[in-house]
């Protein structure tokens, strides 16, 4: 609820600057896809309007802080990737931890969050209307990270083939293609899955801001 800081500007700005700097090295290169289209878009809206007001600036920091948590894996897992070991046990640990620091960090300490920042009064409610359906997209990564855990499942066994050819885990391959693929089913199980975390603070904030200002906090 109180100012922000000149520090939090200058991480915000730093932040902002970086998406702002990827996504033109995005579209030069010709590497865009919807997703991150939206990741890029998302980011940007949401720390330049921090960046606009004088308020949520520490909100924005504790969320970045949140969000970035599963960074040093997702680095390790991307280089190992790139060197196309991914069946060495090392993958597999890296792939792991970033799973779980994602699900974490994403799937509970930013939802987590979103509570207090839906409940302060300072920070604007256009502003907390961007906080919200950013979460959505961290939804829709943890599905499609799931669907990379099942994928390198068999790995962790000797026998690998064996169990590619296992009826329980193609049975979940199949269902993983299913609900990741570019299809309306991607879309409704996001939402279903966000609903609490994205609607309950959104209304909670609409409520503190023009229902009962006592339930809000300064």
């Amino acid at each position: 609820n109180r100012k922000t800081l000149f520090s939090e500007y200058v991480m915000i700005a730093n932040s902002c600057g970086y998406f702002v700097y990827d996504t033109l090295a995005e579209w030069y290169y010709d590497t865009f896809d919807m997703g991150m289209v939206a990741h890029h878009f998302a980011s940007i809206a949401l720390t330049g309007s921090t960046l606009y007001e004088h308020y949520g600036g520490c909100a924005m920091v504790n969320g970045l802080y949140f969000a970035e948590w599963s960074g040093p894996c997702f680095i390790v897992r991307w280089a190992l990737k790139r060197q196309n070991v991914e069946t060495s046990r090392k993958y597999l640990y890296a792939v792991t931890l970033y799973s779980i620091w994602y699900y974490w960090s994403r799937g509970i300490g930013y939802s987590i969050a979103l509570y207090p920042i839906a409940r302060a009064l300072n920070i604007p409610f256009y502003v907390k209307c961007i906080f919200m359906p950013a979460l959505l997209l961290s939804y829709g990564w943890m599905v499609l990270i799931t669907a990379m855990l099942w994928k390198t499942l068999p790995n962790w066994f000797s026998d690998s083939k064996k169990i590619e050819k296992s009826n329980w885990w193609i049975s979940g391959r199949k269902f993983f293609k299913k609900y990741t693929k570019d299809s309306p089913w991607v879309y409704f199980t996001t939402l279903m899955i966000a609903v609490f975390t994205w609607f309950m603070p959104l209304g909670i904030g609409y409520y503190c801001h023009y229902v009962d200002n006592s339930w809000g906090t300064r």
